[in-house]
């Protein structure tokens, strides 16, 4: 049994090589078990035999994944069936998934709790986002030489089973640690930002949202610099909408994609910009129905979407 979970969370990547460029999506089948999407520019979405990442998975888990060396490393993350946080690795010329150190941690999370990862190659800095077993946001960090480790204890009280979405860019003019944002729904069932400058947090609500169900999930995506955001999250009337930042006019009234999702259902964003893609090129998947993820297209930064012809999943 192969198909997506009723309540799949979705993790995506984008990465070049020198003769093709790539997208991977990564889900939860019916049987709790973790897997792979594969598209490449040169043949579209294909099948492979090889699409298993990771087994026995809590039903309903968090998914998120990272990518860096253009793709020749890997890091695909979900809870196992003790809300424990698991790290599957996929590194070098290796073809098959073996477990990371953070596995061994055995780090406990909220139940069911999302999760998100972003890597920027200094050193091989990661950063995984969860919630713990108070509600509360938590950050893990990985250097790369220093292991894993916890990080800001200072992070705020969420909405049980809060979605979570974390991006980030370069930190212009300095040498500090690139820009952060985290995407979370407070109690109030709000959406709110974190915000990491290169020194400290600071939050505020994202006020051109408009009230979603609790534990509605988000995604986000950055491009350029300085950066550019997109904000995907599910509303009451189960519309997939985004929210868009420009630098230069702020942030944009909330759309409609046009997509309609499951209330409680995945969300994934990617900027697949290279190759023959435009810089405004953004991928973003959701699941319309049980046992489906659907793709959405923009080539202008989020002003307008499309549906891609078919169902990604299964594949």
């Amino acid at each position: 049994m192969s198909s997506v979970n009723s309540l799949t969370s979705i993790a995506t990547i984008f990465f070049s090589t020198d003769t093709d460029t790539h997208v991977r999506v990564f889900y939860q089948d019916g049987n709790g078990d973790i897997r792979e999407s594969f598209y490449d520019h040169s043949v579209g979405w294909n099948t492979r035999s090889n699409n298993l990442v990771g087994t026995a998975a809590q039903k309903g888990t968090g998914i998120s994944a990272v990518t860096w060396n253009n793709g020749g490393e890997i890091r695909v993350y979900y809870l196992d069936q003790d809300n424990n946080i698991v790290e599957r690795v996929l590194s070098g010329e290796t073809t098959s998934w073996g477990n990371g150190a953070l596995t061994q941690k055995k780090i406990q999370t909220a139940p069911g709790s999302r999760l998100s990862a972003i890597e920027w190659n200094k050193e091989t800095n990661i950063r995984v986002y969860y919630q713990d077993t108070t509600n509360k946001v938590r950050e893990l960090v990985f250097i790369s030489g220093g292991g894993w480790k916890d990080g800001s204890e200072d992070l705020p009280l969420a909405v049980p089973g809060t979605g979570l979405a974390a991006a980030l860019a370069p930190n212009p003019g300095t040498n500090r640690n690139p820009l952060r944002w985290v995407y979370f729904q407070a109690p109030d069932l709000t959406i709110q930002q974190l915000w990491y400058d290169g020194t400290s947090w600071s939050q505020t609500p994202l006020s051109t949202l408009a009230p979603f169900p609790a534990g509605t999930n988000l995604a986000v995506v950055t491009w350029e610099d300085p950066a550019k955001i997109q904000v995907a999250a599910i509303d009451v009337t189960h519309s997939v909408t985004t929210t868009s930042y420009d630098p230069t006019t702020g942030w944009a009234p909330t759309l409609s994609t046009g997509g309609v999702g499951l209330p409680s259902g995945g969300l994934a964003l990617v900027n697949v910009a290279g190759g023959p893609e435009p810089a405004d090129s953004l991928r973003l998947y959701y699941q319309p129905a049980e046992a489906a993820i659907q793709e959405l297209l923009t080539y202008d930064g989020g002003a307008s979407w499309s549906i891609s012809a078919g169902q990604i999943v299964p594949k």
